[in-house]
């Protein structure tokens, strides 16, 4: 990313996170975040603040609620479908290392792409990591940790999340 992408970005996050957050100036954190490089649709709203790692790429479908404290940490990217809600802050991490020797575990980094289907919930204090897909109309409870796929239509749980109920 160039410098002056990057500068716009950080001044776009400063703006959206320092003077228009919370559940209100929808539009103009919109505006904002397109020129930050966030792609969002057009009746989606981000409470903020939001941290978005300096090379990580957001997109958002239509009508996603992202809730305050949003991370999006790493150097992938995550995204999200649409009439998805994403609770009060929940952790997207596209980055890590691979497992390395003794002498130093953190090896060689890996980059990470997150995508959330179209319809699905996603709790409080949640944390998916890794190459993870999350399936449409999938219920994330609260503080789940996600780190693998999930099917269409269940509700996932826990360390790491689990499927614990199939819906209709």
């Amino acid at each position: 990313m160039s410098i002056i992408k990057r500068a716009k970005r950080m001044l776009a996050l400063f703006a959206v996170n320092h003077f228009l957050s919370g559940t209100h100036f929808f539009g103009a954190k919109r505006v904002l975040l397109r020129f930050a490089g966030v792609e969002i649709g057009p009746d989606s709203k981000v409470v903020g603040p939001l941290y978005l790692g300096g090379v990580a790429s957001l997109k958002l479908g239509d009508h996603v609620w992202l809730g305050r404290n949003a991370s999006i940490d790493g150097n992938g990217s995550v995204e999200v479908g649409d009439w998805v809600d994403v609770g009060p802050s929940v952790s997207f991490g596209t980055g890590g290392h691979e497992i390395a020797g003794h002498g130093h575990r953190a090896g060689e980094g890996v980059i990470a792409h997150i995508s959330v289907g179209s319809g699905t919930w996603i709790g409080q204090n949640t944390v998916i990591v890794n190459n993870t897909s999350i399936g449409r109309g999938v219920v994330v409870a609260g503080g789940a940790v996600v780190i693998g796929d999930t099917p269409d239509d269940v509700l996932v749980a826990g360390v790491p999340a689990k499927v614990k109920k199939e819906f209709d």
